[in-house]
């Protein structure tokens, strides 16, 4: 009345990997073996995903840069790369196997948030977000407003009108006066 467990969890195996078992069967005449089987675990997502490298170029592109997940799980299919900031909210702006580009015409002096989402046939895992400034731009759209009149015989006025773009001041300096002879 023995009652035998003719079952068998392993619960070591990592996904997309190929495991081979056997059974052995065991009696006071002897043993046999069956015939190796091969099993294949589905994929998963990938594991151990860092934040993304960002380098700031100019005022208007950030490189993108990443590693490689720690545990891929299966086959890397795609790479995302999701942006936040500036006028734009979570806009997918990169898919594809590289691991890193280029991201252009970003407005300057304006705060951009990264993450890369890696994708197996199994799921894909995101990494942590990273945050970058892009430069400063010199001011465009500078109005020289009546740029000096003599308001008498030793004083000049000098009128400059607003910047169309200025990233962190909005500081106008004229260049001093000089008397012309």
């Amino acid at each position: 009345n023995d009652t035998l467990n003719l079952n068998y969890v392993d619960s070591t195996v990592r996904p997309a990997m190929e495991y081979r078992y056997l059974i052995r069967a065991i009696n006071l005449a002897g043993q046999t073996d069956s015939a190796l089987s091969p099993i294949i675990t589905p994929e998963a997502p990938p594991e151990g995903l860092s934040a993304p490298t960002l380098t700031v170029l100019s005022s208007t592109s950030i490189q993108v840069a990443w590693e490689a997940p720690l545990q891929s799980n299966g086959v890397i299919t795609t790479y995302r790369v999701f942006r936040t900031g500036g006028v734009d909210n979570n806009v997918t702006v990169y898919s594809n196997l590289n691991r890193g580009f280029t991201d252009t015409n970003l407005t300057p002096f304006t705060a951009y948030t990264y993450v890369v989402h890696a994708c197996t046939s199994g799921g894909c895992s995101l990494s942590p977000s990273m945050l970058a400034r892009t430069d400063e731009a010199p001011p465009t759209g500078v109005n020289l407003d009546d740029l000096a009149s003599a308001l008498s015989s030793s004083i000049l006025e000098a009128a400059v009108g607003p910047c169309a773009t200025a990233s962190t001041t909005n500081q106008r300096k004229l260049p001093p006066f000089t008397a012309a002879d």
